[in-house]
């Protein structure tokens, strides 16, 4: 259950969070959030987002929307500018440059593991798959919105629905272990869940479970 500064968020069928309600705001004030969103923060009852978080992005939505606008042509022109500019060797060909062991070396560090679960567990609660447990930062810098994400599915393999959430910790320092937990809406054919970690704007996130 979400505590008085935390909120759920229900979109057509899927809950996400909890986030705290400052989080919900600049989310909601970015776009990823919206107006047609429920909210929850009192694990019962549910309510048009604007009436838990308290704020119209009516204004800052359409500055930004100018500013993107705005800005299409002059990253057009920089474009421009950059391929012209370029002095690129003709005499060494494209296909000679050693590109092949960049990309062994960027996969190479892009599959070490960065967390390292150490325990979770998923149950049913009232109308609520409830999953929670603990991930550890084994890399040696800071780690900043963190997401996980349990994917529930059938006993036959077949996709349900998913519940995330930003895990308590944040950032999640180097050698810290973070407590998490999701909720999304329970179906009766759950059987089968799993988790997996990702940057709230980016990708996943490399993990390892934890060695017993």
């Amino acid at each position: 259950m979400p505590t008085p500064e935390q909120v759920w968020v229900s979109r057509n069928g899927q809950t996400f969070g909890p986030y705290p309600k400052q989080e919900a705001r600049k989310l909601y004030l970015k776009g990823q959030l919206y107006k047609t969103d429920l909210a929850c923060s009192d694990g019962a009852n549910w309510h048009p987002l604007e009436t838990i978080i308290g704020s119209k992005p009516g204004p800052i939505r359409k500055t930004i929307g100018c500013l993107a606008l705005l800005g299409i042509g002059g990253f057009l022109i920089l474009v421009l500018l950059i391929i012209g500019t370029r002095n690129v060797p003709r005499d060494v060909p494209r296909e000679s440059q050693p590109t092949s062991s960049i990309r062994e070396t960027t996969t190479h560090l892009d599959s070490t593991p960065q967390l390292q679960l150490q325990s979770w567990n998923w149950s049913i609660i009232r109308n609520f798959a409830v999953a929670e447990g603990e991930v550890k930062n084994i890399s040696d810098k800071p780690l900043k919105s963190v997401m996980v994400v349990v994917t529930y599915k059938t006993e036959s393999g077949e996709f349900i629905t998913t519940g995330d959430a930003i895990i308590e910790f944040d950032p999640l320092m180097p050698g810290q272990t973070s407590p998490w937990k999701t909720m999304a809406t329970a179906n009766p054919a759950m059987s089968k869940a799993s988790p997996t970690f990702k940057k709230l704007m980016g990708g996943t996130i490399p993990w390892e479970n934890a060695k017993k």
